[in-house]
């Protein structure tokens, strides 16, 4: 029957979950808490994205290089565009950003952390080969 069906179809996904699932619940966000930010490559075209994380409001420009002062200063009129300032900024592990690795906790920059004390946020970073940690 169409009952015993449906019902066979939720124990199949359920079990296929429990197996298949990432093991931890996504992150909450909350209001002006975090911005995420990446760099990515678009036809040789570098490209700086950074959304709000609760909002989703967008912001993303174009340069020529992914140097640490065009990272700044991108994320500093992305401040502005967006009229204030969150309380964290969550970055991958950004080559200009990141001054080195120790027990697998990235150590930023002294460039970043003036930057960052600055404008009043912390700087985070997301785990090693673990896309789900930037939610």
């Amino acid at each position: 029957s169409d009952r015993n069906f449906r019902r066979l179809v939720a124990q199949e996904k359920k079990a296929w979950r429990r197996e298949n699932g990432r093991g931890r619940r996504p992150a909450v966000w909350s209001p002006g808490e975090h911005l995420v930010i990446d760099w990515g490559v678009i036809a040789g075209v570098h490209v700086f994205c950074a959304v709000l994380a609760w909002s989703r409001v967008r912001f993303v420009r174009f340069a020529a290089d992914e140097k640490a002062a065009t990272t700044l200063a991108l994320l500093a009129e992305c401040f502005e565009a967006l009229g204030g300032v969150p309380k964290v900024v969550l970055a991958d592990r950004m080559g200009g950003l990141k001054g080195g690795v120790v027990a697998n906790r990235v150590v930023p920059t002294a460039e970043y952390v003036r930057f960052a004390t600055h404008y009043r946020f912390r700087p985070d970073f997301c785990e090693a080969a673990d896309p789900q940690s930037k939610g």
